[in-house]
């Protein structure tokens, strides 16, 4: 999973900006090894006066941050 994850960090930077509108944004992509040799990758989207966004891919993490931004735009 990986590498199809970081192969995709391109579109999601774009898709990012797109839905940030101006706004500062960041994304990461965070891998932990445990010591008993298991790992977990988990991507992170995050637009200022949001809360950050995490997933195990970047569509997971694009989608909570969408929600987010529609939950908001209902209370205003």
């Amino acid at each position: 999973m990986i590498f199809k994850e970081l192969k995709k960090m391109p579109y999601v930077k774009g898709q990012l900006k797109k839905l940030a509108k101006g706004k500062y944004h960041s994304l990461s992509y965070e891998i932990t090894e445990f010591h008993t040799g298991d790992s977990v990758e988990v991507c992170t989207v995050y637009i200022n006066r949001y809360s950050h966004s995490t997933g195990y891919t970047w569509d997971d993490a694009l989608e909570g941050m969408k929600k987010q931004i529609k939950r908001r735009e209902e209370i205003s």
